[in-house]
């Protein structure tokens, strides 16, 4: 059971950094230029139906999440961290149902800098890439991962996680800004955030699972900011060889 505590080719050279939860966060965001998209880009979703975002209370074929990618910084000597946004869109979708696996599929939007022009992106030559995932879902658990691969290159999820669904209780550890473990250490443990706001979207309560077990082998350290109706609100993936930066998406909410 879990415990309490506890960056082309630049994506396999594990991807992230790692953030504390204290300091000032400030955020450089572009916007993408209107003209610009992949002339070769195919919309994965055309054919299915809209559902609205993803929800892990009640998943739907058809619901897709969007989420903008971001560099992360922190700066030892005062604690503060630096998030700069990119033009990378994230589209998470549930696009079939195998018995009980939902399959989900992740993909970068068309307009997304990494796509026009990979040889400058994060993603490099991954960048056109559809990922297939499973989603399970049982009473108390959110279950995501590959048939046959227990390490996978997805935008999201590369390796198999597994959280449970229902709100942590207050005592546990309060994340106040969401913000990913800062430092290298084994484990798994849980954390929780209040009236964390995304684009004038304040989410009352959502849980925070921390996944470290890789750091005991030189491989990235993970969190995911979720909630049973909200789905996935942010992603972050940390090398331990540079602990002090890291990369992650963000939701962009619906109205």
């Amino acid at each position: 059971m879990i415990s309490v505590r506890q960056k082309s080719s630049r994506i396999f050279c594990f991807l992230t950094a790692v953030l504390l939860l204290a300091g000032c966060v400030d955020h450089n965001i572009e916007e993408p230029p209107d003209d610009l998209t992949d002339e070769e880009f195919i919309d994965p979703l055309e054919d299915l139906p809209d559902e609205g975002p993803i929800s892990f209370q009640k998943p739907k074929i058809g619901q897709r999440s969007a989420y903008v990618f971001f560099e992360a910084t922190y700066t030892r000597s005062n604690g503060n961290v630096d998030l700069n946004y990119d033009t990378d869109t994230l589209i998470i979708a549930i696009t079939g149902k195998e018995s009980s696996s939902w399959i989900i599929k992740d993909f970068l939007t068309g307009g997304s800098k990494a796509r026009l022009h990979p040889e400058d992106s994060f993603w490099g030559n991954v960048a056109d890439s559809v990922f297939s995932s499973r989603l399970e879902i049982a009473r108390d658990s959110v279950h995501i991962f590959r048939h046959g691969a227990r390490y996978a290159t997805t935008f999201c999820f590369l390796v198999e996680q597994e959280f449970p669904l229902s709100l942590v209780a207050d005592n546990f550890p309060q994340n106040e800004m969401a913000l990913p473990f800062f430092g290298v250490g084994g484990g798994r443990w849980m954390e929780y955030v209040k009236d964390f706001v995304r684009m004038n979207k304040t989410y009352e309560k959502l849980n925070i699972f921390f996944d470290n077990r890789w750091n005991e082998v030189d491989g990235p350290g993970y969190m995911h900011v979720y909630g049973a109706d909200e789905g996935l609100v942010r992603n972050t993936m940390v090398n331990p060889w540079v602990p002090d930066e890291a990369v992650g998406w963000d939701i962009i909410p619906r109205e």
